[in-house]
């Protein structure tokens, strides 16, 4: 019995399968679709992705193809050309490492200036393009440029960026030794005088030095006459400085005008203009206005002595001792 039942099902099933009156049935159907149902399954090929025109101006600087070089170098200008601001950024990080590797030092050293004059406001970009610009002097053996850039870089440095600047600045002096040791003492002397009196006061029992004492003995550091017998070229930020000076006192615009006067070699100026940008900052922006008057007066003093008593004029008082505190806590239940 549960064998025939077994049986009508199947006949049933395969009744059902057959094509309706009038209709041929077709074998190729069931595969086609079995077909389909296994293609819902699979994953589609991905397309390539299309390199973007930064990625390709990268791989014809780097083809070794000199009409390809040629077109790659078109290439940056355009993009310098139709917006500065973007191309600064596929410069810094694809096209100048191997402008750089192909000893192209003298399209990397104008690039990085094109970029300069359009991201003053932005101090870390200012360094990391003027530093470009001096080793790319550097490696196509131009050492009066280079030392001029140098010195624009040690005035416009950060203070945490201020030692590779005196190095660059050490290297192009390589060929006169004399004022290569000279300028190395200077910067020492420059260094050592405010932490010797920071000592002598801790020695003295003397928390923290005031802030005029501490300017005091930043200045007292002597100078540096070596970094200020090297010229700059103070005219090529000229037309950039008057158009800044026309635009709105904003905190940006105030930090692009002093950054600029810096490297021009005004750091006057660029205090005037660090000043007012200290006036209007947000919190958000005061240590950085903050450290923008610190390198202003490294820029003017030549070494960092000045600037490191500015910094550390600004530390938080520290609390008073233990002993005194109770004393004061007595006198105030009393």
């Amino acid at each position: 019995m549960m064998k025939n039942v077994v049986l009508a099902v199947a006949v049933m099933a395969a009744v059902a399968a057959w094509p309706a009156s009038g209709q041929q049935a077709n074998p190729v159907a069931p595969a086609r679709e079995r077909n389909e149902e296994a293609g819902k399954g699979a994953v589609a090929e991905k397309k390539p992705a299309q390199p973007s025109p930064a990625e390709v101006i990268k791989t014809q600087l780097g083809s070794g193809d000199t009409a390809a070089v040629e077109q790659g170098l078109a290439g940056v200008r355009a993009a310098f050309a139709k917006d500065a601001g973007r191309a600064r950024g596929d410069f810094l990080g694809q096209w100048a490492p191997i402008l750089m590797r192909t000893e192209r030092y003298a399209e990397v050293e104008q690039f990085a200036w094109q970029a300069l004059l359009v991201s003053a406001n932005d101090t870390g970009v200012v360094e990391q393009l003027e530093k470009l610009r001096v080793q790319a002097l550097l490696a196509a053996d131009k050492t009066a440029e280079a030392q001029a850039e140098a010195r624009a870089l040690y005035n416009v440095a950060s203070m945490k960026g201020t030692a590779e600047a005196i190095r660059l600045v050490a290297q192009t002096l390589k060929s006169d030794p004399t004022r290569q040791r000279k300028f190395k003492d200077e910067q020492l002397a420059g260094e050592v005088v405010v932490t010797d009196t920071a000592r002598a006061a801790d020695a003295a029992g003397a928390a923290v030095l005031s802030a005029g004492e501490l300017m005091k003995a930043g200045a007292a550091g002597g100078g540096s006459p070596v970094l200020a017998g090297i010229p700059l070229g103070g005219t090529a930020y000229a037309a950039r400085i008057k158009a800044l000076e026309a635009l709105e006192e904003t905190f940006g615009n105030l930090t692009a005008l002093g950054n600029l006067y810096l490297l021009a070699g005004d750091p006057d100026k660029a205090r005037d203009a660090f000043e007012r940008a200290y006036a209007i900052s947000a919190d958000k922006e005061l240590p950085a206005a903050t450290e923008s008057l610190a390198r202003a007066m490294k820029a003017k003093d030549g070494t960092v002595g000045r600037a490191n008593a500015w910094i550390l004029s600004l530390r938080p008082k520290p609390p008073p001792p233990a002993k005194a505190a109770a004393a004061v806590e007595k006198k105030v239940i009393e």
